[in-house]
């Protein structure tokens, strides 16, 4: 079979990996370089060479999809366990950083929650579950398990992963765990306990990144994927797909049994506009917003005092500028030369301006933070700054949005990636190898074009 991939980045190059011994792969990609948000760089300071991811930093293996790859790919040698203390994981309420409870002892003793909520919280495992087969909001899931008050809590920092609303952020979509151990065992407490990993069991670390950054996946993929014979064009735009058929912006035209879409819905959208302009339309329901990331070095002496922090979640409700902050070189202090701290910056969710700022101004906003909220008066040594404007926000009813996308899809066109089931790399990862499975069962019949009038 031929099959094209479109799209460069972990979906795309997973979907390639998946085909590369079964098929005629090409996959095509606009960039200068293959990876899309996955990337890492290298920063010189004083001290050495500094290493910051633009986006993931590391990977759970809880989703094994990723894990399984890199296995797959011969990096067990890269293979790095970072720090998941989640003890120094803070949230910002009422302009103090308060620490967020992980365990019944922390809960007991934090400010975060009052006696009330407390006692609401422990009475989650006696809560009648509720048979819901709708979709419903994060804070909205979390106010039935566990009170209102931890879900004014616990909501922000796991919407805070994607950096999204709580109040608007589909359950089912970020977290279908959660309803996962409902259904299955009437409690998240109950749930939890049941699927611990029993004594003895062998298993991999919670989470793992590589050395040298994640970027070492993507460059281990592009050289094993070229030496399996699979041509990766890369400053390559395309035009325009049709059941067969993939246009590219030169002119030219190139024939496939099948076609990975593994882009954002709105890029997808606009490939289809022409071949399938009722599925482009549903392509165009699933909303999308900017985001960014800003690397920081500092000298060691500047984070003197944040020793204690992993990482602090601001919400959009304490009114700041910046979305959460990482300390990455405490996590993961092999990303940094001795004598300097590595953190990470997130911005855009709170104020979408910032996105539309220039590096000079945006830094000069993020110190003003640094300085008002954690006490960070340095400059730091050396900075980048990554920003995307096609983040997916995985909004209330997004799965049943992705369901009717994937029905409207020409025959032999498939799509995946972070703006479908799954934001996180492994299940971009997961998606890509998967969509690679459905292009191999293709079986080819001329099907009538949908002609936009």
């Amino acid at each position: 079979m031929k099959i094209i991939v479109v799209g460069g980045g972990i979906a795309g190059l997973s979907a390639a990996w998946e085909l590369s011994e079964r098929a005629d792969v090409t996959l095509l990609e606009a960039n200068a370089t293959p990876g899309g948000k996955l990337l890492s760089a290298s920063l010189e300071t004083p001290f050495g060479v500094s290493i910051v991811d633009a986006s993931a930093e590391s990977f759970v293996t809880r989703k094994p999809a990723a894990y399984q790859l890199l296995l797959e790919l011969g990096l067990q040698d890269q293979i790095l366990e970072p720090e998941v203390d989640t003890s120094g994981v803070y949230l910002m309420r009422d302009r103090q950083i308060q620490p967020v409870p992980t365990s019944p002892l922390a809960l007991l003793r934090s400010k975060l929650l009052t006696w009330r909520g407390k006692l609401r919280l422990l009475r989650e495992p006696f809560t009648r579950s509720a048979a819901l087969s709708r979709d419903e909001s994060l804070h909205d899931f979390l106010e039935r398990r566990v009170g209102v008050e931890a879900a004014s809590i616990f909501g922000p920092v796991m919407a805070g992963i994607y950096s999204s609303d709580p109040h608007r952020t589909s359950v089912l979509a970020s977290f279908g765990i959660l309803r996962d151990l409902e259904r299955e065992h009437g409690s998240l407490v109950r749930g939890m306990l049941k699927r611990r990993p029993k004594r003895g069991t062998s298993r991999p670390p919670r989470a793992v990144t590589l050395r040298g950054g994640v970027g070492t996946l993507v460059s281990a993929l592009e050289t094993q994927l070229r030496q399996r014979g699979v041509r990766i064009q890369t400053n390559t735009v395309v035009e325009r797909v049709q059941a067969g058929v993939v246009t590219l912006r030169v002119g030219s035209r190139l024939s496939a049994d099948a076609v990975i879409l593994a882009l954002p819905a709105p890029n997808a959208a606009a490939l289809l506009e022409r071949s399938a302009p009722t599925c482009a339309t549903a392509l165009r329901t699933l909303p999308h917003a900017g985001i960014g990331t800003l690397g920081l070095v500092f000298p060691a002496a500047a984070l003197e005092g944040l020793h204690h922090l992993r990482g602090v979640m601001i919400p959009r409700s304490e009114g700041r500028e910046i979305d959460a902050l990482l300390m990455t070189g405490f996590k993961m202090p092999d990303r940094t030369p001795s004598g300097t701290g590595l953190l990470r910056v997130f911005f855009g969710a709170n104020n979408p301006a910032l996105m539309r700022l220039g590096d000079e101004a945006l830094l000069a906003v993020v110190q003003r933070e640094l300085r008002e909220l954690f006490g960070v008066t340095a400059a730091p040594l050396t900075h980048k700054t990554f920003r995307w404007h096609d983040f997916p926000s995985l909004e209330i009813g997004h799965l049943e949005r992705v369901s009717e996308i994937e029905s409207l899809l020409p025959h032999g066109v498939f799509v995946a990636g972070a703006s479908y089931r799954g934001i996180g790399v492994p299940d971009c990862v997961r998606q890509g190898r998967e969509a690679a499975q459905r292009a191999l069962e293709v079986q080819w019949q001329p099907q009538p074009l949908e002609v936009m009038v």
